[in-house]
């Protein structure tokens, strides 16, 4: 029997997607893995705000067993959400360019009905990821972490804050994936946020903003960060744990296909000139890694690199499954990097620096 992935577009269109996830899709999914049928979610805003459940199934099961079990589960809980309404049209101009940041394709409007479902082709994004091989090692993944989200959202429904939660995470990663640590592996959440900052309309505002948030938190955000890096400190919890396990497992994969020109980040078509020249306009941070000729030759091009930028992409697709928003990403990122120059004593254009004079692995 062929297997495929179809998709169930579940809306809510106010307050309890977490509930939502938590009382009615994850005991589908359950359901679902013991008939023998992987399963994953994720959250989404085209024709209105939506979880996709994204089941693999042949046809005739998919039919005959997955939809009436939404219907009889989901269903009803949806039935008895209050309704939200909502401006389509105020709504419009984000969704354009949230379409375009995305390269999502398909109708914004209109919205389907608040607390409704029904079915959608899959969209497995291989125009986005590259390659078939490469969209399945992302969709394999979603699968492996689908126990991550769920242990993050059930700590949400008592009381702790999703920042916490992937500042952990990010924390973690950056630490176990780079071969420098962390003290080398931050560089690239420094990068993300000035890259943002400096992107955006009144950035310098929100940088001064963003730094006295940090130095209100300092304290504990140090305190924290310690505790992450010491092994003996108990602080890595189960759910962290687990994310890290299917980073790891997605990495391996992801050099197989890599070795076989079959994972491709953005980068092929990348001049080096070019990348020097966007990057002097970007930031100080930015113009100090366009004039490191050393990170232009050996790190931007090399294959570590092109994995722990994937390991990093998994790990934000993670968050916006959580509901983590790019700018609460992008401040995460800030407070991380932040926290690190200020346990290190180092700032960014330290690292660079030495990493200029004295090799190793800067990103």
């Amino acid at each position: 029997m062929t297997t495929g992935w179809h998709s169930v577009h579940i809306h809510h269109h106010g307050d309890a997607t977490d509930r939502l996830l938590l009382d009615a899709v994850r005991p589908v999914m359950a359901e679902l893995a013991e008939r023998g049928h992987r399963s994953w979610f994720a959250r989404h805003w085209r024709q209105g705000p939506h979880v996709r459940l994204n089941v693999e199934a042949g046809g005739t099961a998919f039919r005959a067993e997955v939809l009436p079990l939404v219907a009889a589960r989901i269903g009803p809980y949806l039935a008895r959400l209050p309704v939200t309404a909502h401006d389509e049209a105020a709504m419009a101009p984000l969704h354009r360019r949230l379409a375009e940041a995305e390269a999502e394709p398909g109708p914004l409007r209109p919205w389907y009905d608040d607390n409704s479902w029904h079915t959608e082709p899959y969209d497995a994004r291989t125009a986005v990821h590259g390659t078939p091989e490469a969209a399945a090692l992302y969709t394999d993944f979603m699968c492996a972490a689908n126990e991550h989200a769920f242990a993050v959202l059930d700590g949400m429904a008592r009381g702790r804050d999703v920042l916490a939660a992937a500042f952990d995470a990010m924390v973690v990663v950056a630490d176990e994936f780079h071969e420098d640590g962390i003290e080398a592996g931050y560089l690239s959440f420094r990068s993300h946020a000035d890259a943002f900052l400096a992107q955006r309309d009144g950035g310098a505002a929100r940088r001064r903003e963003w730094e006295a948030r940090f130095q209100d938190r300092a304290g504990v955000l140090g305190a924290r960060l310690d505790a992450l890096l010491d092994p003996g400190s108990g602080a890595v919890d189960e759910a962290t744990e687990s994310l890290v396990d299917a980073l790891l497992r997605s990495r391996e994969r992801g050099l197989g296909l890599r070795e076989r020109g079959l994972l491709p980040l953005g980068e092929e078509d990348a001049d080096p000139a070019l990348v020097r020249d966007a990057y002097r306009e970007l930031s100080p941070f930015h113009r100090a890694l366009a004039e490191n000729e050393r990170w232009l030759a050996e790190v931007f091009p090399s294959t570590w690199f092109a994995l722990f930028r994937l390991v990093l992409n998994l790990m934000y697709l993670q968050f916006t499954r959580l509901g983590v928003t790019p700018l609460r990403r992008f401040f995460l990122c800030y407070l991380i990097a932040a926290a690190v120059e200020r346990r290190t004593g180092r700032q960014a254009a330290d690292v660079l620096r030495d990493f200029a004079a004295k090799g190793g692995e800067a990103g």
